[in-house]
């Protein structure tokens, strides 16, 4: 089925979005929460990859380490950001 009006709330505090809002670590927060989100399962749906199966509720998403490292480029595998 594709769905063309999906439409997303979020609550945030101040605090939590101030956190998103702080682009120093060398890549940005709120980009990386949109892509998660849209990445994310809008229904239930069985993943395989090599190696790798999960059956994904609505709202859960998967990326490997490549995925993630090519949309966060500046955050390395040992968690620091290297800029």
């Amino acid at each position: 089925m594709v769905y063309t009006d999906i439409r997303y709330g979020i609550l945030l505090s101040s605090g939590q979005l101030d956190f998103l809002r702080d682009d120093q670590q060398g890549f940005h927060r709120a980009e990386a929460l949109t892509t998660f989100v849209k990445m994310a399962a809008i229904e239930p749906v069985h993943y395989e990859k090599k190696n790798f199966e999960a059956d994904l509720d609505i709202g859960q998403f998967v990326a490997s380490t490549v995925e993630l490292a090519t949309l966060c480029p500046n955050v390395q595998r040992d968690g620091n950001t290297h800029v």
